[in-house]
C-alpha cells in the first residue's frame, strides 16, 4: 500500500469574489418597519401608524426606491434603506421641476 501524504490540518483558503459596487452587509442601512417608525417619530415628534408606513414602504419597494431584504423572527419586514434619501430626493426634485415647468408654461400661454 503506497504511503499517503499527511492530511492538512486546515482547509485551504478559497478565493473570495466580491463586487466593488455592491455594499456589504456592514455598509448597508437596515431597519424594520417599527425601527423606521421610531426614528421618524423621534425626529419629527409626531405619531405615525406602522401599518400606514409599511404600505408606503411597500409602494416605494414596488417603484425600486428601497428593498425588503428579509423578515425578522416576528414577521416584521427588514428594509434596506441604503441611499433611499438620495433616491427619493431625486424623484421629488424631478416632480417639482416638472410642476414648475408646467406652471411657467401655463402662465406664459395665459399672458399671450
Amino acid at each position: 500500500m503506497p504511503a499517503r501524504p499527511p492530511s492538512p490540518t486546515f482547509a485551504p483558503a478559497s478565493p473570495t469574489i466580491t463586487s466593488p459596487n455592491v455594499p456589504t452587509h456592514d455598509e448597508r442601512t437596515l431597519a424594520t418597519t417599527a425601527q423606521v417608525v421610531d426614528a421618524l417619530e423621534n425626529a419629527a415628534g409626531i405619531t405615525i401608524s406602522e401599518v400606514m408606513l409599511e404600505s408606503l414602504l411597500l409602494e416605494f419597494e414596488r417603484r425600486g426606491y428601497l428593498e425588503c431584504v428579509s423578515y425578522s423572527n416576528t414577521g416584521t419586514a427588514v428594509w434596506d434603506l441604503t441611499d433611499v434619501a438620495d433616491r427619493l430626493a431625486d424623484v421629488i426634485a424631478a416632480v417639482v421641476v416638472d410642476a414648475v415647468t408646467t406652471w411657467v408654461s401655463d402662465s406664459a400661454h395665459r399672458k399671450c
